[in-house]
């Protein structure tokens, strides 16, 4: 199965085949730190509807 790449993203990969393996483990490790990152972010963001849920139910329940 071949699956069909786009030519910015195939010019991007070859890019950074190109770099010394210095430069990739660095920039895999921003990649991680970066996708680390956005998973806690959205975990927070989920407690804060989660608490937010559960303070509007408190205020309409005080009703």
């Amino acid at each position: 199965m071949e699956v069909e790449i786009p030519a910015n993203v195939q010019e991007l990969y070859e890019h950074i085949q190109s770099l010394p393996l210095k430069d990739r483990l660095e920039l895999l490790s921003r990649i991680l730190a970066d996708v680390k990152a956005h998973i806690e972010l959205r975990e927070e963001l989920e407690e804060w509807d989660r608490l937010s849920d559960e303070a509007l139910a408190a205020f309409e329940s005080a009703l």
